[in-house]
């Protein structure tokens, strides 16, 4: 299932079995937490996510 906004597609919502196999397909150095990124990728990671939620609001 896409979950949109305004028309767009932002979020996906998958079964468990779909999830899991995905993952089992992923390549595992490309998976962590937020613990484990770098303080860069973190930076951009929290930048785009207000981005998101300023856009978000402005659109209220």
């Amino acid at each position: 299932m896409t979950i949109t906004q305004r028309n767009k597609p932002r979020l996906v919502l998958l079964n468990i079995d779909d999830y899991e196999r995905l993952m089992r397909q992923s390549d595992a150095r490309s998976v962590g937490t937020l613990d484990t990124m770098s303080r860069e990728l973190l930076d951009e990671f929290e930048a785009a996510v207000d981005a998101y939620e300023d856009s978000d609001e402005a659109s209220r």
